[in-house]
């Protein structure tokens, strides 16, 4: 999965770059994006006009508004939810989001399509009903640039308070746990083990991929990872050192919570042991 996010990114990427000097000649263009809410989620998106909307994932729009109309309206015959025409106002001399036409490239030629790459940030701005149907919305919504003093106040201020000690993606990745987004935390990881690192750094990955499956209640699971930053530490670690211990430390505490081999068992209390007789004698 990490490979696909990855390659999607650097596609999305490289179009920006080839269409850039066409698309930043023109002026700005509004696309249409058509989606589903539940009530509880879109109450929550009136109450935040002319504030700041990311959306989470790979983003994808028409220059069509049919195309998005007709879509929520099949959305709102068939569900509970509230059907929203996103109108995105796009400023094409912005350069700090990723995004394509890939109407060259999409199965739906059609629909002229254009793809933003993962989280992309839009200020919301006026909502109308649409025919005067209390389910069917439109929502305009403006690309924010990187000079937006807004958003730019809300990224330094996250950057001081989430843990400023670690760097890029351990940073995001600590982020998504305590989000409790787990799935995006271990879609982050599995792709970071794709690339290459130091025995140090895939240690570190497993270990926190053993945090996010504990979290998870997946405590087997959290093992097993465990067990493989062990192993690719303790070759080149000293038994007593602190990152290898707190490995030790996450099989003890998740053998609590199922059956495991006492040989690991054994091991972890062990090492937990000698972890303590080290400290008391620092």
């Amino acid at each position: 999965m990490g490979f696909f996010v990855r390659d999607v990114h650097n596609n999305i990427t490289k179009l920006h770059a080839q269409q850039c000097v066409e698309l930043s000649s023109s002026s700005s263009f509004t696309i249409y994006r058509g989606q589903g809410l539940p009530k509880a989620d879109f109450d929550q998106l009136i109450k935040t006009q002319g504030g700041l909307l990311s959306f989470n994932n790979f983003l994808s729009a028409s220059t069509k508004r049919t195309v998005s109309l007709n879509f929520v309206r099949r959305i709102v015959e068939t569900s509970d939810f509230v059907g929203i025409v996103f109108a995105m106002n796009i400023d094409p001399s912005i350069e700090s989001t990723s995004f394509a036409n890939i109407s060259e490239v999409s199965y739906f030629k059609r629909e002229e399509e254009f793809l933003f790459s993962m989280h992309s940030v839009f200020r919301i701005g006026p909502m109308k009903e649409i025919d005067r149907n209390d389910r069917l919305w439109q929502v305009d919504l403006t690309l924010t640039s990187g000079n937006d003093s807004e958003l730019h106040a809300i990224t330094e201020q996250i950057r001081k308070e989430i843990y400023p000690e670690k760097k890029g993606w351990n940073r995001l990745g600590n982020l998504f746990i305590q989000l409790e987004q787990f799935n995006k935390a271990q879609e982050l990881y599995d792709m970071l083990l794709e690339q290459k690192m130091t025995d140090h750094e895939k240690a570190l990955t497993s270990h926190m991929l053993a945090i996010v499956k504990y979290r998870q209640g997946e405590h087997a699971d959290a093992i097993d990872y465990y067990q493989k930053s062990i192993e690719t530490m303790k070759n080149s670690f000293s038994p007593v050192d602190a990152d290898l211990a707190d490995s030790y430390t996450g099989i003890g505490n998740s053998s609590l919570d199922v059956d495991v081999p006492d040989e690991k068992t054994n091991t972890a209390h062990s090492h937990s042991r000698l972890q303590s007789k080290s400290d008391e004698e620092l």
